[in-house]
């Protein structure tokens, strides 16, 4: 008991991690016992879109003080269009929500 209470719990373990062996004491003597590879979650650090930066007049890439690529981040730059080409501006847009084949139209007040 005491064992069983300082190992973790091997429920939320996939079957490919667990084995089953024969463990022998003994020339005569064998028990079966299982064992389990215990894993920890790894974290990676998260990937970052970037893009170079390019000399406007020659076209090469610009390198920093220590010789190394110079970046900048991408961005996401949405913009909607009425149908005279003007651009809407952000105060005047709604959601919608797809009902069906139709989007109806949900302003702000019509959350509260």
């Amino acid at each position: 008991e005491l064992l069983r209470t300082q190992l973790p719990c091997l429920a939320g373990m996939k079957k490919s991690q667990r084995k089953k062996y024969e463990f022998r004491i003994a020339p005569n003597l064998k028990v079966t016992a299982r064992s389990a590879y215990l894993t920890e979650q790894h974290k990676m650090p998260t990937t970052i879109k970037e893009a170079y930066q390019f000399h406007p007049e020659t076209g090469e890439k610009l390198r920093d003080g220590n010789g190394e690529l110079m970046t900048s981040p991408t961005r996401l730059l949405t913009e909607h269009f009425d149908d005279e080409d003007n651009i809407v501006p952000y105060d005047n847009r709604t959601d919608a929500y797809r009902y069906g084949s139709d989007l109806i139209p949900v302003g702000k007040m019509d959350l509260l």
